[in-house]
């Protein structure tokens, strides 16, 4: 069952979702880009290029990196990784930046610009979704990925049975019930990427999860560490009513581990 929304309604939809066997609410959005990964205008009115935005994305997601670095430096070298939803590579450019060695880097993504950038960088391109299931892995990253799938509880229910036992799981998305949400209402920027359709909230996440037989470990904020943590942003969300999209604020985004019982 598809619970759908607007711009306008989706914050009673979600919550509506605290007494509910649901995880998700649908967006209808129109405009939908052919390849994410091509030129796009942010909320701001920005044109960009994600191309070029390799050192930004770095310092923007830099409690992501230490994060995977540090659960990477735990497992066995022969065990696999996969970054589902990689894009360009940026988080394994990242690691073998930190002086990741001898790994077996795997990396979907279904965007073909993305796809060539992979097999540039070099790590195990998966290219057909049916081979994840010919694989196990320690670790599954999904950054920013899960809002903008179709059929997230399917896709993610898929990652969890492609972890080995005790594996962990890492997935970041928008928290469309945080205080910036709440604040901008229909002016909140994760509304205007018109990819991002499948709207959760920590709650609903985390209840998803755990139906799936995940242990949560951990829920962070990140972009704390980001230069989108300075004073100009909290000016933006304090005058709220002047602005015609949310900046990008720590607590957006959230950050949620899990792990898988080591009992198939």
């Amino acid at each position: 069952m598809k619970l759908k929304c607007t711009k306008k309604n989706y914050i009673e939809r979600l919550q509506n979702l605290y007494d509910s066997s649901e995880y998700f609410v649908r967006l209808d959005q129109s405009n939908k880009r052919a390849d994410y990964w091509d030129i796009s205008i942010d909320p701001d009115g920005v044109k960009r290029d994600i191309f070029q935005e390799f050192e930004l994305w770095s310092s923007n997601n830099s409690e992501l990196v230490e994060l995977c670095f540090e659960l990477i430096n735990l497992t066995d070298k022969n065990d696999k990784i996969l970054d589902y939803g990689s894009g360009p590579g940026y988080l394994f450019k990242n690691l073998l930046r930190l002086g990741l060695k001898d790994r077996n880097l795997y990396a979907f993504d279904k965007s073909d610009l993305a796809q060539a950038s992979l097999v540039e960088l070099g790590v195990n391109l998966i290219k057909d979704e049916n081979q994840i299931k010919n694989n196990k892995f320690s670790l599954v990253i999904a950054n920013h990925v899960i809002e903008h799938l179709e059929n997230p509880t399917e896709v993610f229910r898929a990652l969890v049975d492609a972890l080995t036992p005790g594996g962990t799981i890492i997935i970041g998305t928008p928290d469309f019930l945080s205080p910036s949400a709440l604040l901008f209402r229909e002016r909140y920027r994760m509304l205007n990427e018109p990819t991002h359709i499948a709207l959760f909230s920590q709650d609903s996440l985390l209840r998803m999860m755990r139906h799936y037989k995940l242990s949560v470990k951990s829920v962070t904020y990140p972009f704390w560490q980001s230069p989108y943590f300075d004073m100009s942003t909290f000016e933006k969300a304090f005058n709220h009513r002047t602005q015609t999209a949310s900046p990008p604020f720590p607590g957006n985004f959230l950050l949620a581990v899990g792990t898988k019982s080591t009992k198939e």
